[in-house]
């Protein structure tokens, strides 16, 4: 537990992650909409954080707007998704510190 609690900053060990585009809107007829299905994966690029994101679509509902359908759909952060998912192996006690949690976490995100 010490490798994981933080001492210095208490408010830190609150913190959580959350990224997700929620209420994203394009319309049925437009090139890619056929791709817009839950389970898909969208990526994007973040000018702001010159970082490029995986988003794995996860509700997808079609609306009727201005006699016009259109696809309004939700995604979560790919990473976050997969993470939330992975149950790792038993291990003692002992043989946990941080590094280890980090690389069984890594692999379980890209893959052994």
């Amino acid at each position: 537990m010490k490798d994981t609690f933080n001492t210095l900053n208490l408010a830190a060990n609150k913190k959580s992650y959350d990224h997700q585009l929620t209420g994203m809107m394009i319309p049925s007829n437009a090139p890619d909409a056929k791709y817009i299905t839950a389970g898909n994966h969208i990526l994007y690029y973040d000018d702001e954080n010159k970082h490029y994101y995986v988003l794995r679509i996860i509700n997808v509902d079609e609306v009727a707007k201005d006699n016009e359908y259109q696809f309004s759909f939700d995604a979560t952060n790919l990473a976050e998704w997969k993470l939330a998912r992975t149950i790792p192996a038993a291990m003692s006690e002992d043989a946990i510190n941080a590094q280890t949690v980090l690389v069984i976490c890594w692999l379980s995100l890209v893959g052994d």
